[in-house]
């Protein structure tokens, strides 16, 4: 176990930590792979982020910051949400390797048991069809610190 995994592991507690304190910024991210199976229909796998991440609206220094190209690239607004959390979260959890679409839903509908575990609740679990939250783009994987995934979130629009 290298030291950015220790320190990744220590960041976990950290968030465990707050979590329990109740810090109104930790809020449930759910990351969601939209793909096919071989009968060509749409599947969904989801991941729910545990510990809680650490949801803001985008810092002032990142407005405007241009993500990818000039051609294509997105510009970062005020309306845009980042979110961080420990890289005890497998990488694989935030992007696909064949370039399927991941969304992610901020708050979503979830249920709490007596034993301190945690289950999303769907409206149809046969679909998978939320009973709550924001649905969000995710814009950028941020990789440069070691020790937490830092994530751009744009809402999508109705």
């Amino acid at each position: 176990m290298s030291l950015f995994d220790k320190l990744a592991a220590i960041e976990d507690i950290g968030a465990k930590i707050e979590t329990r304190l109740g810090v109104p910024q930790r809020r449930y991210l759910l990351v969601r792979h939209h793909g096919v199976d071989e009968q060509k229909r749409p599947t969904l796998t989801d991941y729910l982020i545990l510990p809680k991440p650490l949801i803001n609206t985008a810092s002032p220094r990142l407005i405007g910051l241009l993500i990818g190209n000039e051609e294509q690239g997105v510009s970062v607004s005020s309306t845009d949400l980042t979110a961080e959390f420990s890289r005890v979260t497998p990488y694989e959890w935030l992007v696909r390797p064949d370039s399927k679409r991941v969304t992610a839903v901020v708050d979503p509908s979830v249920q709490t048991f007596s034993d301190g575990s945690v289950a999303v609740e769907y409206t149809n679990p046969v679909t998978k069809q939320l009973a709550g939250g924001t649905p969000c783009r995710i814009i950028q994987v941020g990789t440069s610190d070691p020790t937490l995934w830092k994530l751009i979130l744009r809402r999508d629009k109705d």
